[in-house]
């Protein structure tokens, strides 16, 4: 017979303790409502081969094979964050723009999976500094 109560200990038991169901209630629900749900992204994009080429400007790693240019890309981008000041308070994701791909350098987000809060104000402004533009950031779609 299969035990489903973990916190029991009880091996035949069906019971569950209210702490299980409200784990597993956690843990299923971005599977029943993903397809309701859409998760916005607050942030810029940044074109993925211009991280690229600043990372192997900076000596960064290499392009040799997609894997270090992967590697070489999340690099650039811990490189960029900490420059323009956002390190610790932004991602590198993938949103959709126009039915495409891109990356995007976030700022927030609106998961309540996994929640990113909005990064202060100075930390954006320097952001916005580094990055040369006056524009301020946009939402996007988060791309699973």
């Amino acid at each position: 017979m299969l035990n489903l109560n973990f916190l029991s200990s009880s091996t035949t038991s069906f019971v569950f303790q209210p702490l299980t169901w409200r784990i597993i209630f956690h843990c299923l629900t971005p599977l029943l409502s993903s397809a309701n749900m859409r998760i916005g992204v607050y942030g810029y994009l940044l074109d993925e081969e211009a991280v690229l080429r600043n990372g192997l400007r900076k000596g960064l790693g290499t392009a040799e094979d997609m894997y270090a240019r992967s590697d070489t890309i999340v690099k650039s981008f811990m490189d960029i964050a900490a420059r323009g000041g956002v390190f610790g308070y932004s991602r590198w994701v993938c949103v959709l723009v126009k039915g495409e791909s891109r990356r995007c350098i976030a700022l927030a987000n609106n998961d309540p999976y996994d929640p990113l809060p909005l990064a202060p104000r100075d930390r954006i402004d320097a952001l916005k500094t580094f990055l040369k533009t006056d524009k301020e950031p946009r939402w996007y779609i988060y791309e699973w």
